[in-house]
């Protein structure tokens, strides 16, 4: 009967997967940087949520890499128009940069806006109400739910935006990237923002859905598939990326 017990205990560890706090040793600060490489998005979904999960993507991967640079703010071209903010990340785009300014604190991260900035052109956006886009610690099951607001001009006209940010840590497993399995936990992001408080009813709006895994002692999710949905007046655009994290 012992030897049976045994059994059946070590069957039942090599099927139970670790789950894992993100804790403020995930902060984000000046110098650290994310490498994600985007894949072909055919065949590739989310797949289910839950305990001791197990997630597998074969990865058709492109040459097309995107680098986000995390820098301190006196680095960067309109620091003043973020006197909170203590960190800032850009990203260059079609020759143009990128920035956004957060306030990091010891339990949590705030973004504060954006600016978008080239040679001959700078447009910032800072929020009337930021958005908090993290907290620590954040465990299995827990839930992050903020509203944020901004205005943003266009063609003369000054126009308010609602926003609403969440994240649900969902899972814990393991999750196979080609060859390479890792232990793993999800997080599934809704960040949605437009002229009124539901995408249906608004002139302008975007609603973006983030499926992120991270594994332990590292910063950024190893592995991404977002949907981006805009909606311009009568007119919706709908998007898929799959995007692969290189590993320092």
């Amino acid at each position: 009967m012992k030897l049976l017990l045994s059994i059946f205990f070590f069957l039942c560890t090599q099927f139970v997967y670790s789950q894992f706090a993100i804790t403020s040793d995930n902060i984000l600060v000046a110098g650290d940087k994310l490498s994600q490489i985007k894949a072909d998005t055919s065949g590739i979904f989310p797949g289910d949520k839950g305990d001791n999960m197990s997630w597998s993507f074969n990865l058709n991967l492109s040459k097309d890499t995107v680098t986000i640079f995390y820098v301190g703010i006196n680095t960067t071209p309109v620091a003043e128009e973020f006197p909170s903010s203590n960190l800032a990340s850009f990203v260059t785009l079609k020759n143009m940069n990128v920035y956004t300014y957060y306030q990091v604190l010891s339990n949590e991260i705030i973004y504060l806006g954006t600016a978008n900035y080239s040679k001959s052109y700078i447009f910032s956006m800072p929020f009337q109400n930021p958005k908090t886009v993290f907290e620590y610690p954040f465990i299995y099951k827990d839930t992050l739910n903020r509203n944020y607001s901004f205005y943003l001009e266009s063609g003369g006209i000054k126009n308010f935006f609602f926003g609403n940010y969440y994240i649900d840590y969902d899972s814990f497993g393991k999750i196979k990237l080609n060859d390479k399995e890792l232990d793993c936990v999800r997080l599934h992001t809704t960040d949605y923002y437009g002229t009124e408080k539901n995408f249906k009813d608004s002139d302008f709006s975007t609603f973006i859905e983030s499926y992120d895994w991270y594994i332990k002692d590292y910063k950024f999710p190893v592995f991404t598939i977002r949907y981006t949905n805009k909606k311009s007046r009568d007119k919706v655009t709908k998007a898929k990326e799959v995007l692969f994290s290189l590993l320092p």
